[in-house]
């Protein structure tokens, strides 16, 4: 389905009030750690429970 201007527009005003992002940095020493969440079938769930 193609959005119209007006839509993107809306759609990134809505994004930019209300989302938040966060991103996380796993350093080699954490190898182990980025590999089991790696495993993870829903990383972001996860991390909301």
């Amino acid at each position: 389905m193609a959005y119209t201007e007006a839509q993107k527009e809306a759609n990134e005003r809505y994004r930019k009030a209300n989302v938040t992002q966060k991103t996380m940095r796993f350093y080699p020493a954490e190898v182990d750690i980025l590999a089991w969440a790696m495993e993870q079938p829903d990383f972001a769930g996860y991390v909301r429970d």
